[in-house]
């Protein structure tokens, strides 16, 4: 009897014991599991921030650089507009839009209407022309222009340039690449899309006349 309470007691004392050492290593490790993850969490929090800083100086840097006026071909227009200046009108019938275009594509322009670029081509040029404008305002229908939709710039000069659509995406707010002049006689109109500032709606189009 003695023997079988001593085996009995020294069980229960050992199966307590691995019980607490379990229950002890458990609890170290989800312990250091959990400052791990805050320390994760806090390491991804930091560089958001910093690549969401970075990002804008680098966009901001982008336009001031491009946002410069290049000279015209003489034989398409007859002098360079000035910046501000109104260069002629947009139209595009599959949405009812006839808009005025300024040159430049500053806020200042883009309050009265669409700008022209100042980094591309004039319309009719041989290059890319990239003209910009409000979504809520100008442009508030472009999302709705389709391939095949043509369009007319009538420029102050009184030429009329014919361009058929012939592509449409969405991009990034920092894609330079929108309005860079590609060699190709090419027009593109951009707005936002939807109501984030993040992306841009693009609308490419072709000369054709």
């Amino acid at each position: 009897m003695i023997l079988r309470w001593i085996l009995g007691s020294v069980t229960v004392v050992s199966f307590l014991a691995a019980f607490g050492i379990i229950g002890y290593v458990t609890w170290h490790y989800w312990t250091d599991y959990q400052l791990a993850q805050q320390f994760y969490r806090s390491a991804e929090a930091a560089p958001s921030q910093e690549d969401k800083r970075v990002h804008q100086q680098a966009k901001q840097a982008a336009e001031k650089a491009e946002e410069k006026p290049v000279k015209s071909a003489a034989r398409v227009w007859k002098e360079q507009p000035k910046v501000g200046e109104k260069i002629g009108t947009l139209d595009i019938p599959s949405i009812s839009a006839n808009i005025p275009i300024f040159q430049g594509a500053g806020d200042q322009q883009l309050a009265k209407g669409a700008g022209n670029h100042l980094s591309t081509a004039l319309p009719g040029e041989p290059d890319t022309v990239a003209i910009g404008g409000h979504r809520e305002t100008a442009f508030r229908h472009l999302e709705d222009v389709k391939v095949g939709d043509p369009i007319v710039i009538h420029t102050k000069e009184g030429k009329a340039f014919f361009y058929l659509a012939t592509k449409t995406w969405i991009t990034d707010a920092g894609d330079r690449d929108v309005v860079r002049r590609t060699g190709k006689q090419v027009l593109r109109l951009y707005s936002c899309y939807t109501s984030s500032t993040d992306l841009r709606y693009v609308v490419e189009a072709e000369l054709i006349k």
